[in-house]
């Protein structure tokens, strides 16, 4: 939908009220702001956001986005002459009340060499270096595999990609979404075990195989964070609104592969059985006044 090209950051939050208008502010910290910028759903519909006086903020609803999706998937784009930058998001309309923490959007052009993954390991994840690492290896990764897809650069960009993916989902409770590219990406490393030549690049920058397929593992399964909400809307009585939930999964675990669901089995007990016997009690609740 969007490729990444300029350098820009962007800070986004979120007022949500509940029975009320779900808005949106995004604010562009940037010398040149952009000639237009908008939300944009998976149907490419675009949402435009709009300018509040001399300030460098935009603002935008949700309404007509998120509608009653229990999970709405869109993009904050940002427009730049013929240039595009934007950000994937996950949001929650089921939760109410909920101010998630800004998201930054911060697009250099990295040199594609090894210095500057010596760089990504060095300064770590922390705060906005997660953002700023997620950008440039994406870019130094796409760079590099038009080049060579087993060079050692070219592995260290994929790993630290992932990381910064996994690690900015995991603090935003999702979201920011797990980008499902970083995934393949280090997946070729996890799964590519007769690959030599790959093999020595992962030894060479203290990659342990073992580790990563857990975390992408983990990764796989961030999407299953919410599912905690069907227990605490039952405790509160708003079992019309854990149904939707539980609903929900239950479609979400029909899509799942066997070695998947064993893994969201070990990792946060959920199972077939559980989801099912959820939607009894839920159905058998429903109607019931929350006072």
């Amino acid at each position: 939908m969007w490729a990444p090209i300029i350098s820009t950051l962007l800070s986004l939050s979120f007022i949500t009220t509940c029975g009320a208008t779900t808005s949106i502010d995004v604010r562009i910290a940037s010398d040149v702001l952009p000639t237009e910028i908008h939300l944009e759903d998976q149907l490419l519909r675009k949402f435009p956001l709009v300018r509040q006086g001399e300030e460098a903020l935009f603002k935008g609803t949700l309404d007509e986005l998120i509608r009653e999706a229990v999970v709405t998937d869109f993009d904050v784009v940002g427009r730049w002459g013929d240039d595009l930058v934007g950000i994937s998001l996950r949001i929650w309309s089921a939760v109410q009340n909920h101010d998630p923490p800004p998201v930054l959007i911060f697009l250099p052009k990295p040199i594609s060499e090894k210095s500057t993954i010596d760089t990504f390991a060095n300064r770590g994840l922390d705060g906005e270096l997660a953002f700023r690492t997620y950008y440039e290896a994406r870019t130094v990764y796409q760079d590099m595999m038009t080049k060579s897809s087993t060079h050692q650069v070219t592995v260290g960009a994929a790993y630290w990609w992932f990381a910064a993916s996994y690690q900015l989902a995991r603090r935003t409770d999702g979201l920011i979404r797990v980008d499902p590219r970083a995934i393949q990406a280090v997946e070729r490393l996890v799964y590519a075990e007769d690959n030599t030549t790959l093999a020595h690049a992962m030894k060479r920058l203290k990659i342990n195989r073992t580790s990563l397929r857990e975390d992408v593992n983990q990764a796989k399964m961030i999407t299953w964070m919410n599912f905690r909400l069907v227990k605490e809307y039952s405790a509160k009585r708003k079992f019309e609104l854990a149904k939707i939930i539980n609903d929900y999964y239950i479609k979400q675990y029909d899509d799942l592969t066997e070695p998947e669901r064993r893994i969201l089995l070990k990792k946060q007990g959920v199972d077939r059985s559980l989801l099912e016997t959820n939607a009894l009690y839920l159905d058998s609740r429903i109607g019931i006044s929350p006072n």
